[in-house]
C-alpha cells in the first residue's frame, strides 16, 4: 500500500480514488529540499519509499495520458492544508509526548485567608 507523506492527508492506494496518483520525491537534493520545505515538516527527510499524492500539486504540473499521470520536471507541491503552528515543528512520524500532569495545587482556601484584605481597626 502506498500512502501520501503529507501531514493530515488520508490518500492511499487502497482507496482507489479516481484521478489520484502518487509520486516519488525528486532525486535532486535541491528540488527535494523545496518539496519538504513546502510540506512544513521539520527534521524530516523522505525515504525512497515515501510518496506524495497528486492532491498537493496544481493541475498545470501534470502530463496525463490515458494510462498514466506524470509530473513535469518543474513540478513543486504547493497545496497543503494549514498546519497549526504548534505542530509545524513536530516531526512527521514522531509520537506526541503528553505533558505530565502537574502536581496537585494546595487548597485554595488557605490562599484565600491570607490574600483577603484585613480591616484595620481605628481608634
Amino acid at each position: 500500500m502506498v500512502k501520501c507523506s503529507s501531514y493530515n492527508c488520508s490518500s492511499n492506494s487502497e482507496k482507489k480514488e479516481t484521478g489520484i496518483s502518487f509520486h516519488r520525491f525528486p532525486r535532486n537534493e535541491d528540488r527535494r529540499a523545496i518539496w519538504v520545505a513546502n510540506m512544513k515538516i521539520s527534521n524530516w527527510s523522505p525515504s525512497k519509499n515515501d510518496r506524495i499524492c497528486s492532491k498537493h500539486f496544481e493541475t498545470c504540473y501534470f502530463y496525463r495520458t490515458e494510462e498514466k499521470t506524470k509530473l513535469l520536471n518543474e513540478a513543486v507541491p504547493t497545496i497543503f492544508p494549514e498546519r497549526p503552528t504548534s505542530l509545524q515543528s513536530i516531526q512527521k512520524n514522531r509520537k506526541r509526548i503528553r505533558p505530565q500532569t502537574p502536581e496537585p495545587y494546595p487548597s485554595t482556601s488557605a490562599q484565600l485567608q491570607t490574600d483577603t484584605p484585613r480591616k484595620i481597626k481605628r481608634f
